[in-house]
């Protein structure tokens, strides 16, 4: 269990919920069912251990080779909805029409770290072909819509230090396309950052790598699952309850509470994120 769980809060389609709020905003609400979701904190120790087997798929260990030159937060990603589809049941589910959004905090440190080390010493031979196709933006989400033969839309968000924030906007935006049948979003992260110290292949300082996932689907969802609510509001711009949204307050919330309770964040650019789940931007 994370510390701080008491105090920190930090088949047939069906159309997503349009409303129009009555403000001079005049902008569209989206809301859907999260038909599943998982958490995942892994340290140096148990990464090495993921990436040999992340969990299973289809009722079968994945290869110990699938993940050999993933990056670690691939790693993660790869586990916690292999665990998130293990604890759903849905082993034998197909995911082939879904999509992946995958968002991926200052992805890519420690492979592009190394490759720059070779690089000065050994030249462009020194480049591992590995480095483009696992250590790139859209790693993450291609590798998922790998392990599970997912052939919907799936491609990497922001890469920088808000990009948890930016992920639901874009991942309510597809949602209200109303084109997919579910909607993988990932979030990952480590906590504190991932900083390489210079030639020694290894963090400045240990750290913790944070992993979240949300099954979306415009299915009707079963008796108290939460939701997710993308729409122009300004009624917690000021709440002092709120605090602001970090990956970590998603995780430790999810972990100490689950689908119970209230969490209520303050995101960037005017986001408000609360638990049921439900976010909510401002124009």
């Amino acid at each position: 269990m994370p510390d701080g769980c008491s105090e920190d809060n930090g088949a047939e389609r069906n159309p997503p919920l349009i409303a129009t709020q009555s403000s001079s905003f005049a902008a569209a609400t989206v809301k859907c069912p999260i038909a599943g979701i998982g958490t995942l904190r892994a340290d140096a120790d148990q990464l090495v251990k993921l990436r040999r087997q992340p969990g299973v798929r289809a009722g079968k260990p994945f290869s110990p080779a699938f993940l050999k030159h993933a990056d670690d937060q691939t790693v993660a990603a790869v586990a916690v909805v292999a665990q998130t589809i293990a604890k759903q049941g849905w082993d034998d589910r197909s995911f082939r029409d879904w999509g992946v959004v995958a968002a991926p905090i200052l992805f890519g440190r420690f492979g592009n770290e190394a490759a720059l080390r070779r690089f000065v010493s050994e030249g462009a031979w020194g480049i591992s072909p590995h480095m483009i196709p696992h250590h790139s933006l859209h790693a993450v989400a291609g590798t998922i819509s790998q392990a599970w033969q997912i052939h919907g839309p799936n491609f990497g968000i922001s890469g920088g230090p808000g990009a948890a924030a930016e992920a639901f906007l874009v991942a309510a935006t597809m949602v209200s396309e109303n084109n997919l049948p579910g909607l993988w979003l990932v979030l990952t992260g480590f906590d504190p950052e991932y900083i390489p110290e210079k030639g020694a292949g290894k963090p400045t300082q240990p750290t913790t790598c944070l992993a979240a996932a949300l099954a979306l689907t415009p299915d009707n969802p079963s008796a108290g699952l939460p939701s997710l609510r993308v729409g122009c509001e300004t009624q917690h711009q000021d709440d002092p309850h709120s605090s602001d949204f970090s990956l970590r307050a998603l995780v430790n919330h999810l972990e100490c509470k689950g689908n119970d309770g209230h969490g209520q964040w303050r995101m960037p650019g005017g986001v408000d994120f609360d638990w049921q789940i439900e976010a909510e931007t401002q124009r």
